[in-house]
């Protein structure tokens, strides 16, 4: 909760919390991830390396409970082709997005789906 708090308060004052080191457009990975494969969070190093300003990869806000779930193993569950935007209630398309099992926010009430870019999941040492 206090790294939440932390986090709003640095980007009400203008900072962003978790800066990535990518100039320019982030980099993106395409692999087909489909349900069932078997795939390790990458470390939060590797994360930070692939997000942009704002802590975003081509669009994609990474959240700060996601950090909390790096190098654990994971299924995917599924595509993550499309997002409705609780803001605006818009629908987005998304690109090498997947959803996996057991990877919902510990931080939200309602147990959130995290959505994953492929680039932040490398395939499973077993």
């Amino acid at each position: 909760m206090l790294r939440a708090l932390r986090g709003r308060l640095a980007t009400a004052l203008g900072r962003t919390p978790w800066i990535g080191n990518v100039a320019g457009r982030t980099p993106s990975e395409q692999r087909g991830l489909q349900p069932a494969d078997i795939l390790r969070i990458r470390t939060r190093q590797e994360i930070v390396a692939t997000l942009g300003r704002h802590a975003r990869n081509r669009g994609l806000e990474i959240e700060p409970a996601m950090f909390d779930r790096c190098a654990e193993r994971h299924l995917v569950l599924g595509r993550a082709d499309r997002i409705i935007l609780e803001q605006t209630g818009e629908m987005r398309q998304m690109k090498d997005t997947v959803a996996l099992t057991n990877a919902t926010c510990d931080w939200c009430a309602r147990a959130n789906r995290l959505s994953w870019r492929e680039i932040w999941l490398k395939p499973s040492d077993r």
